[in-house]
């Protein structure tokens, strides 16, 4: 009797090669798994293994085992391995910006790569920190307003609702301020579905608007213009611009492409606009400092001076980097400053929701004592 015997395919066939793994698409890998943290550790530990003597093949290779995001390193690899430039194999992944291809691709032809790697991943070292400290200056104001709103929302559904009984067998005028709060209790408690249905479709809507362009400029620019807060928006997107702008003026960058790639890099609206027409100034001849003074409201006459003192020494890289530094400093105090006005400003805004819902309910009972004496 024969006996079927199996073969593996492989063995027939030869040696199959690994099968490539899928792409995503570009936009879920940056969102997903690259952030500006992820990028400050990729360009400071390749430039530290490049440093150490390994050449870009083997660094990317021993980064890929250590890392998280393997497969987009596998595939920076393999483009390196079919003889592609970093700054090549960079841009096939349609993960990194034009700003990160554009400024090792000009540290390739000026033989600066580790230096381009080096300043990239200061760049987003100080863009990862900047964002860290915003994070944690907004975290406190919002978990004390979500505490007061469910705070006032739980008095107004459980404790309004039990005064109000005992408020009726007095069978007495009720004060007007605790009618208010009764009333008010009794809409929250008949329409809650609707207040969340009210709730959600606000939500939806500001979202819409707010993708808008024109929209979102007007905010932006209101909110630069606040007394206030304006001045620290200002200073926080003068520091991310200086910060990248000074990476790409030292990597040999031409000006007017660096103004270009700054504008592409910016997300907010008023200062991307400026850079637009001071590009097209400075590619008319107009000085960059000159340009820059027609947006007071973005720039002011401090940097100003210093741009202009820099195009006179051919020091702009320098300007702009000493810049940046500066207005992080001012950004860390201005923070520290905010944080500390607005923890009690939130304490005390709690109590007057809690104390006047209080008072209101209390003034009954205060009323109905007075009266038995």
């Amino acid at each position: 009797m024969n006996i079927p015997i199996k073969i593996p395919e492989n063995k027939i066939a030869g040696p199959k090669k690994n099968p490539k793994k899928p792409k995503l698409p570009g936009f879920f890998k940056f969102n997903a798994n690259l952030n500006t943290k992820s990028r400050w550790h990729f360009y400071e530990n390749l430039v530290l293994l490049i440093n150490s003597g390994l050449d870009l093949k083997k660094a990317i290779s021993a980064l890929k085992d250590e890392s998280k995001n393997a497969s987009l390193l596998e595939q920076i690899e393999e483009s390196l391995i079919e003889g592609s430039l970093l700054s090549e194999a960079l841009l096939n992944t349609r993960v990194f910006s034009t700003f990160e291809v554009t400024s090792i691709r000009i540290g390739e032809e000026t033989a600066k790569v580790p230096f381009v790697l080096k300043e990239l991943g200061l760049h987003f070292k100080e863009k990862s920190e900047l964002r860290s400290l915003i994070i944690g200056l907004l975290i406190y104001p919002l978990i004390v307003l979500v505490l007061a709103l469910g705070v006032t929302y739980f008095m107004l559904v459980e404790v309004v609702p039990m005064f109000e009984e005992i408020f009726r067998s007095f069978n007495s005028e009720l004060p007007r301020i605790t009618e208010i709060v009764v009333n008010v209790s009794e809409i929250v408690i008949s329409n809650n579905f609707t207040i969340l249905i009210v709730s959600v479709c606000l939500s939806i809507g500001i979202f819409i608007i707010w993708r808008e362009e024109k929209s979102r400029h007007f905010v932006q620019l209101a909110l630069l213009k606040s007394p206030v807060i304006g001045n620290f928006i200002g200073k926080v997107q003068l520091s991310i611009f200086s910060s990248s702008f000074s990476l790409m003026l030292s990597s040999a960058v031409p000006l007017d492409r660096a103004l270009q790639l700054s504008q592409d890099m910016s997300r907010f609206l008023p200062l991307k606009m400026a850079l637009s027409q001071i590009k097209d100034d400075v590619i008319m001849g107009a000085s960059l400092h000159s340009s820059m003074q027609k947006f007071p409201s973005i720039f002011s006459q401090r940097i100003c001076t210093l741009v202009k003192v820099g195009e006179e020494s051919n020091s702009l890289n320098e300007i702009f980097l000493r810049t940046s530094h500066q207005y992080r400093i001012e950004i860390k105090n201005q923070s520290e400053i905010l944080g500390k006005v607005a923890e009690p400003i939130l304490i005390l805004l709690i109590a007057l929701f809690v104390g006047f819902i209080l008072v209101a309910m209390y003034m009954p009972l205060f009323d109905l004592g007075n009266s038995v004496i």
